[in-house]
């Protein structure tokens, strides 16, 4: 399936066998993800803890992710492509992954990623809050206490 856009939701307290506890898109999603919650969803041994991607994702904007995890990467977020639009203004707190990405995995980009809040994530592998391939502009970001059992604390 893929997605379009995604606004003034809350996903909250939903959980899987496979990908995404809150919401698997296994195409890509061609629209935003705005002012979205997604709370204490949970992927018990795949990728995405609140929101799976398997392609590209357009931005994320003034949306929070906060106790989500995946026994894959991406305890937040996971997307198999890129993230084409900007990461902006959100809050991703005590989310966590079996592997990397404790909030994002993006196994490409990130894009630009402006004014967000990264607070006590936790990857058992690499990137305690963000595990990239690449990423865009970084602004304006505040990474607090996240940890990673691999390199990168913060940002991988």
């Amino acid at each position: 399936m893929s997605m379009g856009s995604l606004t003034n939701t809350n996903i909250t307290n939903n959980r899987a066998g496979g990908t995404g506890g809150g919401i698997s898109s296994s195409g890509n999603m061609s629209g935003a993800v705005d002012s979205v919650t997604f709370a204490n969803n949970t992927s018990t041994v795949a990728d995405g803890g609140g929101l799976y991607v398997g392609g590209t994702s357009t931005g994320v904007a003034n949306s929070t992710f906060s106790g989500n995890s995946s026994g894959g990467s991406g305890g937040a977020l996971y997307t198999g492509g890129a993230v084409n639009g900007q990461i902006t203004n959100n809050t991703f707190i005590s989310n966590s992954a079996g592997g990397n990405g404790g909030a994002i995995n993006a196994a490409a980009s990130t894009g630009d990623m402006t004014f967000n809040t990264f607070t006590r994530n936790h990857a058992a592998g690499s990137g305690g809050a963000v595990n990239a391939g690449s990423t865009g502009l970084i602004n304006n970001v505040l990474f607090e206490y996240n940890s990673a059992g691999g390199a990168g604390g913060a940002l991988n």
